[in-house]
């Protein structure tokens, strides 16, 4: 999470339906941290991910996390999978805020700034 050139954390637990669980974490502590540093993390809205689920958003929420919605799309036509991450930020009730996709350019490049200015303060190479 220290790494300055890191805003986001995408893929945060890299699971597959029917394929592969995800990674176990202490996610409390992995969502207070990216909030500590402002990072986001990402909702993987593919339909074989959707990854993080509503418990884990609901976490990342409450830790005061900032998400990101990937479509992970190889195709044009599955960028339309960003609606069941929209869908899983509604039902958790994060609000626009706090969604860096909702960021106007300027709001963007700034806090792309302000997380490598926070993180390179703690980070050793």
């Amino acid at each position: 999470m220290h790494n300055p050139r890191i805003q986001i954390l995408g893929h945060p637990r890299g699971r597959i339906y029917n394929y592969r669980l995800g990674l176990s974490a202490d996610w409390s502590r992995a969502f207070a941290e990216a909030a500590e540093l402002d990072k986001a993390v990402e909702i993987d809205c593919y339909p074989d991910r959707q990854d993080l689920n509503v418990r884990l958003l609901r976490l990342a929420r409450a830790e005061g996390a900032r998400v990101s919605l990937g479509t992970d799309a190889h195709h044009p036509w599955q960028l339309g999978f960003i609606d069941l991450g929209l869908a899983a930020a509604l039902r958790t009730k994060i609000s626009a805020e706090r969604i860096v996709n909702f960021m106007s350019l300027q709001e963007l490049k700034n806090w792309t700034a302000s997380v490598k200015e926070r993180s390179g303060k703690r980070w050793v190479s």
